[in-house]
């Protein structure tokens, strides 16, 4: 299985109480969306669509989504940060 790269567009802002923060979160492009989504459609303003699943180990699941924040994308996933994204999900974001 290979390895996705996305490209970030940016960080959350860091006072917004809507965001996961940058461990947790980063601001894509529309097309980086897109393609993360595949043949599901990009969600809609204040929704998400679940992009990448994994086991945890425990019996449960890791969950990757891609949010639309007021129009703007985020890949995010709140019980696994950044760093851990490429060993968990295959993917892995640059500048």
């Amino acid at each position: 299985m290979s390895t996705t790269r996305i490209k970030q567009t940016g960080l959350p802002p860091a006072d917004a109480h809507w965001s996961y923060g940058p461990a947790w979160m980063r601001r894509v492009s529309r097309k980086t969306a897109a393609s993360l989504c595949g043949a599901y459609p990009l969600p809609q303003m204040g929704a998400e669509t679940i992009v990448a699943v994994a086991p945890d180990g425990w019996g449960g699941k890791h969950r990757l989504s891609v949010q639309n924040i007021s129009g703007g994308f985020y890949v995010a996933s709140t019980d696994t940060p950044v760093d851990q994204w490429p060993r968990v999900f295959r993917v892995e974001v640059s500048e």
